[in-house]
């Protein structure tokens, strides 16, 4: 990886890129709050504060709002990224769609546990990405054919 990369990902990832939601989400409230700012200064055009809001242009709002996106990232606890967090939902959706026992739910974690660190390479780089979803789907579907056969 040349420099020039290394420094393109390392201002990204400052950005917020890691997390897409937030990111997204703070932008277009930015673009919002740009917007009620301009709007208020058609209501209130003697208003000194909503003139030096004014002055400021949209980039500078949109920094602003995703930097305060950003603060449970940067001072909460240190969880999963947030496609994990969606990937583990959807799991929990599909365990709820086929009503699984507590039983039922405690293999299928544990298989995809197992199938994760399986994965993991032993020079202890980051796993192969697994799709969360479709293993999910695997092994209830296994279940299914396995508790409909006893």
């Amino acid at each position: 990886m040349d420099t020039a990369t290394a420094m393109l990902r390392l201002v990204l990832k400052s950005f917020g890129m890691n997390y897409p939601i937030r990111f997204g989400v703070g932008v277009c409230s930015g673009f919002a709050a740009k917007i009620a700012i301009g709007v208020a200064l058609a209501y209130y055009p003697e208003s000194a504060v909503v003139r030096a809001l004014d002055s400021f242009p949209v980039y500078y709002y949109c920094l602003v709002i995703v930097g305060v996106f950003m603060v449970p990232v940067a001072f909460g606890n240190k969880g999963a990224p947030e496609e994990v967090s969606q990937q583990v939902n959807t799991i929990e959706l599909l365990l709820d769609a086929a009503n699984s026992s507590s039983a039922q739910r405690k293999l299928v974690w544990n298989g995809l546990i197992q199938k994760y660190l399986a994965a993991v390479q032993p020079s202890l780089r980051s796993p192969e990405k697994i799709d969360l979803v479709e293993e999910a789907r695997k092994e209830i579907g296994e279940q299914a054919t396995g508790s409909g056969e006893a």
